[in-house]
């Protein structure tokens, strides 16, 4: 059975509000890997009431290379990586059942569901979204990104999507939104891209909140799709902001005037 040779590894953060319906979903598993990196809530305790968890404390390396570090941690080379706030639906475990894992080119593709406070969101850009999570470690690795990190593949890999839904609490309630909002802004200066002067800064915020709400049709979501549009713009404006205030604060001095004594 393919349950016995995958082995899900999940990346978690003060994760007390989600991690339990993750752990719930994944009760037959033989084991699950739990990488910690500096919870201050339950989270432990919540994992110590579930056999098939190793919990383990590490430092965060940035999402790619704390995901890569976490998996050389389980047991098996199967590898089914997750966050904190995701959680299986029963026929998503129907379908890692049936699997047969012989193929190291083989990868497999999860549809993920982005819940807004319980809400299933299609619009805004949270829609239709397909992840590559289930892989052999032998052969492949996420990218070293800081963030939205994705598995590198080649020319060869088999990508197969299965059926079942990988459910994402991605909003359980607004104060883990704006939580959250800091977090991933920080994490996406340091992705490659121009410095841009306040200006353009401006524009580039209220360009992404345009394309969230209009271009894709986030406003079908009514004031879920405006809240989402809003973190769109938010997230843009700091995250080129900060990487203009680090530029700045690391050009020379052109003129330090002398105080008058």
């Amino acid at each position: 059975m393919a349950m016995d040779t995958i082995f899900p590894v999940v990346i978690a953060r003060d994760a007390a509000a989600t991690i339990e319906l993750t752990l719930a979903s994944l009760r037959e598993f033989s084991e699950v890997v739990v990488y910690d990196y500096g919870s201050r809530d339950d989270t432990r305790e919540i994992c110590a009431a579930y056999p098939n968890v190793q919990f383990i404390d590490g430092d965060f390396l940035g999402n790619g290379r704390t995901r890569n570090h976490a998996a050389s941690l389980a047991e098996g080379d199967w590898i089914l990586a997750l966050e904190a706030d995701e959680f299986l639906s029963d026929g998503l475990l129907a379908s890692l059942r049936r699997l047969t894992l012989d193929g190291l080119d083989d990868v497999f593709a999860l549809h993920r569901h982005n819940l807004f406070m319980g809400e299933d969101i299609r619009w805004g850009g949270w829609g239709n979204e397909w992840l590559v999570r289930l892989y052999n470690r032998h052969r492949y690795q996420f990218s070293d990104a800081p963030i939205d990190e994705k598995l590198a593949l080649a020319n060869d890999t088999r990508v197969t999507p299965l059926k079942g839904a990988l459910w994402h609490e991605a909003v359980p309630s607004l104060d883990v939104l704006v939580r959250d909002i800091g977090r991933r802004a920080s994490l996406q200066q340091h992705t490659a891209g121009r410095t841009v002067a306040p200006p353009l800064i401006a524009l580039s915020a209220l360009g992404a909140f345009w394309k969230s709400y209009l271009l894709k049709l986030g406003l079908l979501e009514g004031w879920r799709g405006l809240v989402i549009a809003a973190v769109a713009s938010t997230e843009t404006f700091f995250r080129l902001m900060q990487r203009y205030a680090a530029r700045s604060r690391s050009l020379p001095e052109v003129y330090s005037p002398k105080l008058k004594r």
